[in-house]
């Protein structure tokens, strides 16, 4: 039940019951001083009630609507000599018309705020996953004969460190940012389950000062700082580049000293979207080793994806879709999915999935998608295919509710 209340968010707290009974005393207080004779105004039709209710359950909805025509309730029993019942009927008829116009205008803010916060997210990785493979290619143009290891491999590379032992993933990153960023004496910082910054790695004699102004003032504004920018007082640092996610700083490299040709804006943004890549990878695997993960199959990436979009659909009723696409032919296989690798629009996801009990699956995620939009792009598909000669594979189409029928199709299970 407490579940459900939540899920519909009817907006009841302790500080809305309390506020709606507040303010319902003060106007039973007002009216008994200004208009003694029928202060909740049951005999003489006039909108001053239904103003503050339409006030009290438009901001609070139920929770504030609620309690206060109980308050109102209870007065009218003791006050007048015959309880007004059409007057209160009346009254209890807008909290619940006004209550339900309050719940369904936060879902739907609810909801576009969820979905922005998602396409922020997603867009953010994508710019960082972009940019790195930009720095990447820039790097292997400049040094293809010298190093012809790209600093994306460089970075995977640290990650996995990073998943085997923590210290050598920091240690590692910073070995990476004093070969091609020239950076001389620089440390690593990382919040501790505790909220405080502790050094994860330093070059010899770097210090960790979290008071100081270059600090504080990357931490405060989640964005990188140099010296170049105006701080009043002087700082230990020439740099202070955070590591965000989800509008939290997780992490700041603190930079005291590194060449003079090398300290640029370029080099910094570089860094900057380095230690983000860093961060967010870092994250998301953390994330990915303690969850139970209730879809099996696939990369890791697209199950941690399939996770998310499975949280909104139970946290807020956001539902996304999931498609399942069987090709026997292998010839077939090949050409859809060049086909869907070349149509889909850049949130929707597909992988290859190749369960124990069948042949190989084509699946293709659609984030915050319903069925009209799937069938919609798998009509664009077919009219694709179609001028290759060649036919659609048979689908089928789950949602995020029915992941569990998802996943017993795959494992060959008749009840599916």
């Amino acid at each position: 039940m407490y579940q459900f209340l939540e899920r519909r968010r009817f907006g009841f707290s302790a500080r809305s019951v309390t506020e709606a009974l507040l303010f319902g005393a003060l106007f039973l207080g007002a009216m008994l001083l200004f208009h003694p004779d029928d202060p909740c105004f049951t005999k003489d039709y006039t909108a001053v009630t239904l103003f503050v209710i339409a006030v009290i359950t438009l901001f609070y909805g139920y929770g504030g609507g609620i309690p206060f025509i109980l308050l109102l309730g209870i007065f009218m029993k003791f006050y007048y000599d015959t309880f007004p019942t059409n007057a209160f009927m009346t009254d209890l008829l807008f909290v619940l018309l006004f209550g339900e116009f309050h719940h369904f205008w936060n879902r739907i803010h609810r909801d576009k705020e969820i979905k922005a916060d998602y396409f922020e997210n997603k867009f953010n990785e994508l710019s960082s996953a972009f940019y790195m493979l930009k720095i990447s290619h820039d790097q292997l143009e400049r040094h293809y004969v010298i190093k012809p290891m790209s600093l994306r491999n460089a970075m995977t590379e640290i990650l996995k460190k990073a998943e085997e032992s923590e210290h050598e993933g920091f240690d590692s990153l910073l070995t990476l940012l004093q070969k091609n960023y020239s950076v001389e004496y620089a440390l690593i910082s990382w919040i501790d389950k505790n909220g405080d910054y502790v050094v994860k790695a330093a070059t010899e004699g770097s210090k960790l000062d979290v008071k100081d102004p270059l600090f504080e003032h990357a931490v405060d504004t989640r964005e990188p700082v140099y010296v170049s920018e105006k701080i009043e007082s002087k700082s230990r640092y020439i740099a202070a580049i955070p590591a965000v996610k989800d509008d939290e700083v997780y992490g700041v490299i603190c930079i005291e000293k590194m060449a003079f040709l090398a300290f640029n804006k370029d080099n910094l943004v570089s860094l900057a979207a380095l230690f983000d890549y860093f961060a967010f990878e870092k994250l998301k695997r953390e994330k990915f080793s303690i969850v139970n993960l209730s879809f099996p199959y696939g990369s890791r990436d697209f199950r941690y994806e399939v996770y998310r979009l499975e949280n909104l659909m139970k946290n807020y009723n956001i539902n996304s879709s999931l498609v399942f696409l069987v090709c026997h032919d292998k010839t077939q296989r090949v050409v859809l999915t060049e086909t869907i690798e070349n149509s889909l629009r850049s949130l929707e996801i597909y992988e290859i999935l190749r369960p124990p009990m069948q042949d190989e699956v084509i699946a293709i995620l659609f984030p915050l998608a319903g069925q009209a939009i799937v069938k919609g792009t798998m009509k664009r598909l077919e009219g694709i295919l179609a001028q290759k000669e060649v036919p659609l594979c048979p689908y089928l189409v789950f949602d995020m509710t029915e992941l569990p029928e998802a996943v017993k199709y795959l494992k060959g299970e008749k009840d599916a």
